[in-house]
């Protein structure tokens, strides 16, 4: 572009910016030009004297708008769009489409202030139902807890959002259809914080906890499967004898295939490290009946069998006697969920040919 043109450009856009009537459609005359540093000044201005719609903004995710404008401008633009009513979810889809695709970029390296910027606005945003497919969105905070969460960092921010989403639970507004990618990810980047805020000191998780973090049907995998073995039990050993349950109560203690089924190497470990073996696997035994789903429950529960005998051939005599007890007791159960299976059937067929 020549400098006269760009004269020129500059001159246009200073002047809609403060057009009595048609300043409101700023931004997306703006955005249809290269993002040069007066272009940021005018976005900013726009914003701190609500010329433009908040929804108007969302522009600058599409299109690679936002790549030309530095790290530390960015965040005081998101300060502005965050502040308006609706603004937090603009945000969130402006950071989203900025860390799409980062490890692709080898150019740009997230600065550490837009970290903590995006680590503050996820521990701002209201976790509510997800409803709507734009801003918002379990893939698009995902996306961003991955870069400001990333290597254990923002700490006070993540613990905010665990804080945030534990409350959200158990006032039963959120449950284990929302979020469940987010939640796996802050857990995984943050496993000590999340062990603290969802069990702590209790003897036993809420119910609601247990099935946001366990539930959706029976194929989630619970994210405490899946976290550092020894720091998770580092921690069990610090906070006494009845956070081995705790844990056991929350996480998926075995992983299965359409072939086979096996233990955990966590939930191994941490029947091998607590105190009280029979109360651990008592919680193992609670998991083994799926929240939902469709098709035979029988055979869920029969491929659940497999699990019994490494546990009968432990050395441990505790283990062993408890699964010795336990498995005619599984098998019995199988047994009668078949005969209702099979009763249901009947009816069914018996009001299909009446």
């Amino acid at each position: 572009m020549r400098i006269g043109d760009q004269s020129h450009e500059n001159t246009h856009l200073d002047s809609l910016l403060i057009h009595p009537t048609l300043k409101q459609h700023f931004i997306r005359v703006q955005l249809s030009y290269p993002i040069d540093t007066e272009s940021t000044t005018r976005i900013i201005q726009a914003l701190q004297q609500h010329t433009c719609q908040v929804r108007d903004y969302y522009d600058l995710a599409s299109g690679r708008r936002h790549e030309p404008i530095p790290d530390e401008i960015l965040c005081e633009i998101l300060d502005l769009i965050w502040h308006y009513g609706g603004g937090l979810k603009v945000a969130i889809d402006i950071l989203s489409m900025r860390f799409h695709g980062l490890k692709q970029n080898q150019h740009y390296v997230v600065s550490d202030l837009l970290k903590e910027k995006s680590a503050s606005l996820l521990a701002s945003f209201d976790y509510s139902e997800e409803r709507e497919s734009s801003g918002g969105s379990d893939h698009s905070l995902t996306q961003i807890a991955n870069v400001c969460f990333s290597a254990g960092t923002n700490e006070e921010y993540a613990l905010t959002v665990l804080k945030a989403i534990k409350a959200k639970i158990l006032n039963h507004i959120i449950g284990r259809y929302d979020f469940p990618e987010f939640m796996s990810t802050i857990i995984q980047l943050h496993p000590i914080l999340a062990l603290e805020v969802f069990i702590g000191k209790n003897k036993e998780i809420e119910p609601q906890i247990r099935n946001a973090i366990k539930g959706r049907l029976d194929k989630k995998v619970s994210p405490f499967s899946k976290v550092d073995i020894k720091s998770t039990l580092d921690w069990c050993k610090c906070n006494g004898k009845d956070s081995y349950p705790a844990l056991a109560s929350i996480i998926t203690p075995y992983q299965s295939n359409e072939k086979t089924i096996e233990w955990t190497q966590l939930a191994i470990e941490l029947l091998q490290a607590c105190p009280e073996p029979a109360v651990v696997l008592d919680e193992y035994l609670s998991s083994f009946t799926p929240n939902g789903g469709t098709g035979s429950w029988a055979k869920i529960l029969e491929s659940r069998l497999p699990l019994f005998q490494p546990l009968i051939d432990s050395t441990d005599k505790i283990v062993s006697e408890w699964a010795l007890a336990k498995k005619p007791q599984w098998e019995a159960y199988i047994a009668r969920e078949y005969e209702r299976e099979a009763e249901r059937d009947s009816e069914s067929n018996e009001r299909f040919e009446w």
